[in-house]
């Protein structure tokens, strides 16, 4: 059985945007088409991520937060600072459950 040459592959389309995006600089969701099934699907696959972080951080400072705030500062795993927006309606966890929403 031959191996297949890497070039003849085809990925679909989010994952070869990944890829790509994985090495590219940072990209301005603002600047993605959403006019199209593609686009959306786009911004949906980039911003996934982001907001299940956002998700995660919002329960695990649950403490630290109050309900009437407007957003949260910290920063993630890595050290990096984060700014999640927050509804001033609802508490860190229907916050937190907003975001894991997003990010299906």
């Amino acid at each position: 059985m031959r191996a297949q040459d890497p070039a003849s592959a085809t990925p679909d389309y989010e994952q070869a945007l990944k890829i790509v995006l994985c090495h590219a600089p940072v990209l301005d969701l603002e600047q993605v088409p959403l006019g199209d099934a593609k686009g959306r699907m786009l911004r949906r696959s980039l911003t996934a991520d982001r907001d299940q972080l956002r998700g995660n951080l919002l329960l695990a400072y649950a403490g630290q937060l109050k309900r009437g705030s407007e957003k949260f500062e910290t920063h993630d795993w890595e050290g990096k600072p984060v700014s999640i927006p927050l509804d001033k309606r609802l508490t860190a966890t229907e916050n937190a459950d907003r975001f894991y929403n997003k990010a299906k």
